[in-house]
């Protein structure tokens, strides 16, 4: 089947979408969000492993159900290659050379999250990570008479700031946040009512750091299994830039296939662009192949148009290179002189008579008298009317030419038109 200009487009485009189709059926989306490392070296009091009411292994299903890799770190010298975020939840043990290399972290693009309780084993171990990015947790707990989950321990924060949106979350025990001179843009997005105690405390606070950010809260109940809420839910999705924040949306990291996932979809594509090839190149021949038999079929008519203009163009030729017939004159006939004959003197008087008849000049006849009359009657008639109007004419210029030139002028014209008259009726007279 030929491939006309019209259908090749739509060969090529099929050949893509079965290609993409291929890659969106056979790339599996578990894990293609990135790797989420959970810190467990530093005697964190909960765990993702943990299914009881007061550990993380419910946040661990929702972050795998976003798509991402949740992994434990459980030494100290854990590597953070390929670790999108890490998330260290009330630790009791101090951070020393980690935290250098957390931070170097966080400046190449890592996301930092970091929850701690109001413990002050805990706090000290949380401050030696939190003092690189100068911000202390403080030992206080925070306390709200008025606004509080039947708890004045349990404090509502009631707008918690993720990036465009506010939510509603309830903290356990939590403490407060205190923040000095830091490179990071710090901003709190989380905080008590003013009724408070501290009034209007810091719960929450967010900052960047290079390309990355730092995500701080003081509570890691709001979490667990027994409170985790979707308020709470929707503070993960912001932290791992899966919410939208001020100036934008947060873009989400594009889904990758396994690596036989990847292979296998390969190979399909490749099977796929090939038989297309193929395909496409078969048609080129059979297209090629139609325009050679329409040429042979078309040459024994360009043949015999070639011959023909031939034909013509030598006839042509033949008929330059022939010599002009020029027309031949008659020949004049020669006039044969009679010799001179003798004659009689009759004869000849009767031959010169009749020479001088035929050169005899014909004379006009002459005109009747009457025609001459009425041709000078007309004269005069035209010569008075001329009169009349130069009389009429130095009328008007009488006061330009002057008395006296205007009396000569009037009789000499007078004069002349009398002569005039009479002229014409003596003609007149005459009839």
């Amino acid at each position: 089947m030929l491939v006309s200009g019209k259908e090749l487009p739509r060969r090529i485009l099929l050949g893509i979408v079965l290609i993409l189709l291929t890659f969106s059926v056979l790339s599996p989306q578990a894990h293609s969000g990135g790797t989420i490392l959970f810190d467990n070296s530093h005697g964190e009091k909960k765990s993702v492993t943990d299914r009881g009411n007061n550990g993380l292994s419910k946040l661990k299903e929702e972050i795998e159900a976003m798509g991402y890799e949740v992994r434990v770190a459980r030494e100290r010298n854990f590597s953070l290659e390929g670790v999108k975020a890490l998330v260290i939840v009330q630790p009791t043990a101090g951070f020393s050379q980690e935290a250098r290399r957390i931070r170097d972290f966080v400046y190449r693009g890592g996301i930092l999250i970091v929850l701690s309780d109001p413990d002050p084993e805990g706090n000290r171990a949380v401050n030696s990570l939190s003092r690189e990015f100068e911000v202390t947790f403080s030992g206080e707990a925070v306390i709200d008479p008025i606004y509080n989950d039947g708890d004045p321990e349990n404090i509502l924060i009631r707008d918690l700031l993720l990036g465009r949106e506010k939510r509603e979350v309830t903290v356990y025990e939590a403490c407060y946040l205190v923040s000095g001179p830091s490179p990071l843009k710090l901003k709190p997005i989380g905080k008590a009512s003013p009724g408070a105690r501290p009034s209007s405390a810091t719960v929450f606070m967010e900052g960047t750091l290079g390309k990355g950010r730092v995500i701080f809260g003081c509570d890691s109940d709001f979490l667990t299994n027994r409170r985790i809420s979707p308020a709470a839910l929707d503070f993960i999705k912001y932290s791992l830039g899966e919410l939208g924040k001020e100036g934008g949306t947060i873009p989400i990291s594009v889904s990758l296939p396994t690596k036989f996932g990847m292979a296998l979809g390969i190979i399909i594509a490749l099977a796929i662009l090939t038989l297309f090839l193929i395909s496409l190149r078969g048609g080129k021949a059979r297209v090629r192949r139609r325009k050679l038999i329409t040429e042979r079929e078309a040459v024994p008519e360009e043949k015999d148009r070639k011959v023909s203009r031939k034909r013509v163009l030598r006839k042509r030729k033949v008929r330059k290179e022939e010599p002009k017939r020029i027309p031949k004159k008659a020949p004049r006939e020669e006039r044969i002189e009679k010799p001179p004959t003798e004659i009689g003197p009759a004869v000849e008087r009767e031959a010169i008579k009749e020479e001088e008849r035929r050169r005899e000049v014909i004379r006009p006849r002459e005109r009747p008298e009457t025609l001459v009359r009425d041709e000078e009657l007309n004269k005069l008639l035209s010569e008075k009317e001329r009169i009349t109007k130069l009389i009429s004419s130095i009328e008007s210029l009488k006061d330009e030419l002057g008395p006296e030139t205007y009396r000569d002028l009037r009789e000499e014209y007078e004069r002349e038109l009398a002569e005039v008259e009479e002229k014409i009726r003596r003609l007149r007279g005459r009839r």
